[in-house]
């Protein structure tokens, strides 16, 4: 919204839609990937190309494991290097 001395609006300015749309799919991404790397992160046991030292084996229970946002943002603490973003 620009404004001048008064207060009055001259109008809004929009970004074109192909701009909101990239960065819509940007955001998406990087909420897919911080989703990967919480769930990893969460994991105690191997699966696949997850390997832990500590927890070698596979634990079938965890397999058709599901993991939500609202899990996430009750318990999910930032990532490092991760001060400019958050889960909501």
């Amino acid at each position: 919204m620009l404004r001048c001395e008064d207060g009055d609006a001259y109008g809004t300015v929009q970004a074109p839609p192909e701009i909101v749309r990239h960065w819509g799919e940007a955001r998406n991404r990087l909420l897919v990937g911080r989703l990967v790397v919480h769930a990893a992160l969460a994991r105690e046991e191997s699966c696949g190309a997850h390997c832990r030292s500590d927890h070698p084996l596979p634990n079938p229970a965890s397999i058709s494991r599901t993991l939500t946002l609202s899990e996430l943002a009750g318990t999910a603490g930032p990532l490092p290097g991760d001060a400019a973003c958050c889960i909501l």
